[in-house]
């Protein structure tokens, strides 16, 4: 009688292949720490987003000969303002900002950077500890006496604080 030998994995072999990944993966995932990952992603991206603002405004700055578009013209000097489309109620997520709004109604609308081209929308922070609309993007602009811009992104996970100052 003539004897073929097969050759192959049996089951418990895969199977214990496939517990030692699962192990592994395990292994990882609590070394990776995946929402602390995830945090480190809002924040890049709050920053990524305080960036374009501004240097949008600051290209309409020298192409307008260092007139700010006008809601920015009209704001207060050394006052923080929410940026989005609300005209009251500005300071109502205070609590989730690291550096809060000044008043109620400390309000800017950039959206004149899109309407000339700046920028493609206003951005809307990524949702951490509250959800952020158009309304109150989850981002502020300061105005310094001195013509200095500050945009700040009003919550930070792992940074102290996210700001770029131009």
């Amino acid at each position: 009688m003539i004897q073929t030998e097969q050759t192959g994995f049996t089951f418990i072999e895969i199977m214990g292949v496939f517990a030692i990944i699962m192990v592994l993966a395990g292994i990882a995932m609590v070394g990776l720490r995946p929402q602390d990952q995830f945090k480190k992603g809002r924040d890049a991206e709050r920053f990524s987003d305080t960036a374009t603002v501004a240097e949008a405004i600051k290209l309409y700055l020298v192409d307008h000969g260092g007139a700010h578009i006008p809601a920015v013209a009209g704001m207060s000097a050394d006052t923080i303002a929410m940026i989005g489309t609300d005209t009251a109620e500005c300071d109502l997520q205070n609590v989730w900002c690291d550096s809060p709004v000044a008043e109620p109604n400390a309000c800017v609308d950039v959206s004149g950077l899109v309407a000339s081209g700046y920028l493609a929308e206003v951005p809307v922070s990524p949702e951490g500890k509250t959800v952020w609309t158009s309304g109150k993007t989850g981002y502020t602009l300061e105005k310094v006496s001195g013509g200095v811009i500050t945009v700040r992104a009003c919550e930070s996970e792992i940074t102290d604080e996210i700001f770029l100052s131009r």
